[in-house]
């Protein structure tokens, strides 16, 4: 939960300072990006652990899965320090270090021998840092670069096996890891010794080992890991060494206006996943409802064209708050009597993003217009623990158990819900005061899938994991108030309201058997505050004819 707050902290932070000066545009040539440069950095991760060499009876020829390879995901967030050298007009070499707070999990089937019987590996990073050479391309008030250099992580390892009533022996292990990353973004900056940046960077560590050595068991087993994932981050920086006296007044982006900021702020809702059986489609088998409170942090942009074209998006991520009651239910008279489970959500985040490209009406103090877009939203969550709420004696025990078979820190259930959509709708923008705008869009998702989709039961292997075959629509609602402190800088906060819901199929893994009909539906609400700049020659876009 520590390093769940620190990310969203340093997101907040730069969507609180990040556009603190309202300067004209520099041009800069590259001696002005000399001197050492500090700031926070903050994104979103995704990549694999790759689980091989297993040893004992992870290696046996009936049960093993290796190697075996699990998703990972997670929010990165942190400060950055560096040193830049201009070497002639254009060319900028420099050094520059990271160190970053991580949430980056993932989850793999390691093990697959029969019945309510397996092994689970899962890896987590919580910290992560590099020190990389960086050469950069200045033109006007952006630099171009290429970074890359040796990296740092903190990771815990663990492989553990159990079912609902009998729990098997786990290993844990933190280790300290050595690796690489490699490079490239682009950074603008702002005047008054102010930049943004963009980056995209690819980070991959060796192979760490773990295995039972520690503990008295008979025979001893293990595994190794090898992390690699990739980052999108986004960061703000301040100069300490700024040349203004060789900055000049910038022309400014002919017939194009854009709009760069930062959100964050706080979010909830749920998601809840019905199984019909697959011989009586009417008939609920199973539900899952997972929990959906959390912060969220995300950086978003639009470019305008003066002949009323329009580009916008954002990326964000959430990351959820440990402790929160996930639900399992299962009806009678697949399950009599009735069940009702309960798991604590931990470990959990999601990762989000938009893209439109429309048309905007304007006259005087108001535009609007219609867009065309995609949506995606990847969210990872995980519950652990098990307490029977209801009356069925067979799946987990009552509150109150001395020595409750499953554990609190045991891995019970995991989900992923993948969404791609598309997007119609209409967005506008009216004046209300000198000052202050009012921002609003309604979209229509016409077309949705969550084929990709994973639920994960890892106390039965035999089915694990179970994806799924389903398409749907919904809507997402937003609207902003802001409020222009300069021409160009603005602050707001606002609303945003997602729905969605889709039907289809999941295959269970056993011969001769039908597909099972599911049942989707997901809601989500965002209320949040904003931090945003706009470049260009319209300024704010209160001209708008």
């Amino acid at each position: 939960m520590r390093k769940s707050i620190i990310v969203a902290a340093v997101g907040a932070l730069l969507a609180s300072q990040s556009f603190a000066a309202d300067q004209s545009m520099a041009v800069i040539p590259a001696s002005s990006w000399d001197g050492f440069y500090a700031g926070l950095n903050f994104g979103t991760a995704w990549g694999a652990t790759d689980w091989s060499d297993p040893t004992g009876i992870l290696a046996a020829p009936n049960e093993s899965l290796f190697p075996a390879s699990g998703s990972q995901m997670g929010l990165l967030g942190g400060l950055t320090l560096g040193y830049n050298w201009p070497v002639g007009r254009h060319w900028v070499v420099g050094v520059e270090g990271e160190i970053d707070a991580s949430t980056l999990t993932g989850n793999a089937v390691c093990s697959n021998p029969s019945g309510f019987f397996g092994w689970t590996c899962h890896s987590e990073i919580d910290a992560l840092a590099s020190l990389d050479a960086r050469i950069g391309y200045a033109e006007g008030s952006t630099l171009l670069f290429v970074k890359g250099g040796p990296s740092y992580a903190h990771q815990s390892l663990s492989i553990s096996a159990g079912d609902y009533y009998v729990p098997g022996p786990s290993i844990e292990s933190t280790q300290n890891l050595l690796g690489g990353n490699a490079g490239l973004g682009v950074e603008q900056a702002l005047g008054d010794g102010l930049s943004l940046k963009s980056e995209f960077t690819h980070y991959r560590f060796g192979k760490q080992s773990l295995d039972s050595s520690y503990l008295p068991v008979q025979k001893a087993y293990g595994a190794t890991a090898r992390q690699s994932f990739n980052a999108l981050k986004f960061g703000i920086n301040y100069h300490f060494s700024p040349s203004p006296a060789v900055a000049e007044e910038s022309p400014p982006i002919r017939d194009f206006s854009i709009e760069f900021g930062t959100r964050a702020g706080w979010t909830t809702g749920n998601f809840r996943y019905d199984l019909f059986d697959l011989y009586n489609k009417s008939a609920m088998n199973s539900r899952l409802t997972w929990p959906g409170t959390g912060t969220m942090t995300e950086v978003f942009g639009r470019i305008d064209h003066h002949s009323g074209a329009f580009l916008k998006g954002f990326v964000g991520g959430i990351s959820f708050a440990d402790g929160a009651d996930m639900y399992d239910e299962d009806f009678p008279p697949y399950s009599d009597p009735y069940s009702k489970t309960v798991q604590i959500r931990k470990n959990s985040q999601s990762i989000y993003a938009t893209i439109d490209v429309g048309y905007a009406f304007m006259s005087g103090g108001w535009r609007a217009g219609p867009f065309v877009g995609y949506s995606y939203y990847d969210e990872r969550q995980n519950a652990y623990g098990c307490t029977q709420i209801a009356t069925n004696p067979l799946f987990c025990e009552p509150p109150g158990s001395p020595s409750p078979v499953v554990g609190p820190d045991q891995l019970m259930l995991s989900r992923r819900f993948l969404w791609n959509s598309a997007r119609l709708g209409v967005a506008g923008d009216v004046w209300l005061a000198e000052r202050l705008k009012l921002s609003a869009e309604a979209a229509w998702l016409p077309w949705l899938s969550t084929t990709g989709s994973e639920d994960n039961h890892w106390m039965r292997p035999n089915i694990n994991p179970l994806g799924e075959d389903a398409e749907g629509s919904g809507y997402q609602l937003e609207a902003t108030l802001s409020y222009f402190v300069t021409d160009r800088m603005s602050i707001g906060i606002g609303m945003r309201r997602w729905r969605m819901q889709s039907q289809g199929t999941t295959q269970f893994p056993f011969v001769g058997i039908p597909s099972s009909p599911i049942r989707e539906v997901f809601d989500r609400t965002m209320v949040f505050g904003q931090v945003s700049y706009t470049f260009g020659d319209l300024g704010n876009g209160k001209n708008w004819n």
